[in-house]
């Protein structure tokens, strides 16, 4: 074995795993920001928000 691979294997059991993330951390979220139906057009959003703003800051 030479010495630069073997500072690689070393290198390679070295590296840190990658946590995993727990099951039902995203599942659980899919599709939640998804409204039912056909997407709000940008004049009904414009409104919502400015609503919510007025609303927010009064």
């Amino acid at each position: 074995m030479t010495y630069e691979l073997a500072v690689h294997q070393k290198q390679l059991a070295t590296v840190a795993p990658v946590p995993t993330i727990p099951f039902g951390t995203l599942t659980g979220l899919h599709g939640i920001a998804k409204q039912p139906g056909t997407a709000p057009r940008d004049e009904a959003l414009q409104a919502d928000y400015t609503d919510y703003l007025t609303q927010k800051y009064q």
